[in-house]
């Protein structure tokens, strides 16, 4: 199980939690990440790359960017093209199906100091400044149920790990 950190929360937003999946905006539905042959070759491919190959399902997702906090969702499918596709208008994307464990329906400030200065829009939760402990620590002051939630996936999450 890996813990991820997802920075599109934007007008999309709404969009994604309703449907209850998640994208980037400017990913493209018409194609096939999996088959695409050079992925090095595409503009956000550090973002595409983990998106494709390395999302399991029961990997956990933290909707955070360098200001604001969305929510929590567990995957429920790996990317697999135009099944979980996001079709709501102006969205047309590939998306991966969540079940949320904490969902705004509005994001909220987070006032985290964030290193990175353009973090990347999907990567590893520790990665470019975002630290796991911190993100908690927030969620925990502005919703304690939503962090008992989150706590208690990880702990089972590492019970059938051992």
């Amino acid at each position: 199980m890996k813990i991820w950190r997802l920075g599109q929360i934007d007008d999309s937003w709404p969009i994604f939690r309703d449907q209850k999946k998640l994208s980037f905006n400017w990913l493209d539905a018409k194609v096939d990440y999996k088959k695409v042959k050079n992925i090095k070759s595409l503009n956000g491919w550090t973002c595409i790359l983990p998106w494709v190959e390395e999302v399991k399902k029961g990997d956990l997702i933290f909707i955070i960017n360098k200001t604001d906090y969305a929510g929590v969702a567990i995957v429920k499918d790996t990317y697999i093209y135009e099944k979980n596709d996001i079709n709501s208008d102006p969205y047309y994307l590939p998306g991966i199906p969540v079940k949320f464990i904490h969902s705004l329906s509005s994001p909220i400030n987070h006032n985290l100091k964030i290193e990175a200065i353009r973090p990347k829009t999907f990567y590893r939760i520790n990665g470019i400044g975002f630290n796991l402990f911190k993100v908690m620590n927030f969620i925990k002051s502005k919703s304690p149920n939503a962090a008992f939630r989150i706590e208690n996936y990880l702990r089972a999450l590492l019970k059938t790990n051992n």
